[in-house]
């Protein structure tokens, strides 16, 4: 089985159910994911916290899943 890649949201949790064939992919994937919040202007975690936009992509976090690891 190949590695594939899932984002974590802040929280831990997965942004998606897809599964990112590169890390690339999935760092595509959370910039589109961060379009969602643009009105809003941030991102709010699960204890209130507000995470800016600008800061967002680096409290996500691309996990590998599968392969021969």
């Amino acid at each position: 089985m190949k590695t594939k890649y899932i984002v974590l949201s802040p929280d831990g949790i997965p942004i998606s159910t897809a599964r990112h064939k590169s890390v690339g992919l999935a760092k595509e994937a959370i910039a589109r994911w961060i379009k969602g919040y643009v009105i809003q202007g941030y991102y709010a975690d699960s204890r209130g916290n507000r995470i800016g936009l600008d800061d967002l992509p680096r409290k996500c976090r691309v996990q590998a899943i599968g392969g021969d690891e």
